[in-house]
């Protein structure tokens, strides 16, 4: 994944209402350049404490937000419900801890390395599964999840869609 020009830490990017996503004015027809897109640095991603796993979250995970319509990052560019569309890149080893979605489904598609995925649903129990280049993996309204790279490290495109 090659790293655009604006690089943030997790917490200058979120917690900073002026932080943009895309640093460039964009028009009704929408292009967006990868050099002008937010990289944020997680480290960790989706930290929870509660376990001592790869489930607690670790390593660096680095994110190029290429749409968001999520709280103050809203764009407003978007009408149909995706709350966010991003190119991660896991370095290897590292997790994303399980949290939960209770409001949004998240598409992930794995191009490069491998991943495991780890699902937690109320009502039908965990499921674990290593997804290779090419395959997907949903995470349903209500779902919990967790997520560890592999060796070699893992590149994964995500959508989100509200609800």
């Amino acid at each position: 994944m090659k790293l655009s020009r604006y690089v943030y830490t997790e917490q200058e990017f979120h917690q900073i209402d002026e932080t943009p996503v895309y640093h460039q004015a964009v028009d009704s027809a929408v292009f967006k350049r990868g050099e002008e897109v937010a990289t944020v640095k997680y480290h960790p991603c989706h930290p929870n404490p509660d376990f001592e796993d790869y489930r607690k979250g670790e390593g660096t995970v680095w994110t190029k937000w290429l749409f968001s319509e999520d709280a103050n990052k809203a764009e407003g560019l978007s009408e149909c419900g995706i709350n966010m569309f991003a190119d991660f890149y896991m370095e290897p080893g590292s997790s994303i801890g399980l949290h939960q979605h209770s409001d949004k489904e998240e598409i992930y598609y794995v191009l490069e390395g491998s991943v495991t995925m780890l699902v937690e649903d109320p009502e039908h129990g965990s499921s674990e599964v290593t997804l290779m280049p090419g395959d997907a993996h949903l995470v349903k309204l209500g779902q919990s999840h967790a997520a560890v790279a592999s060796s070699e490290g893992a590149r994964i495109v995500t959508v989100s869609v509200t609800r």
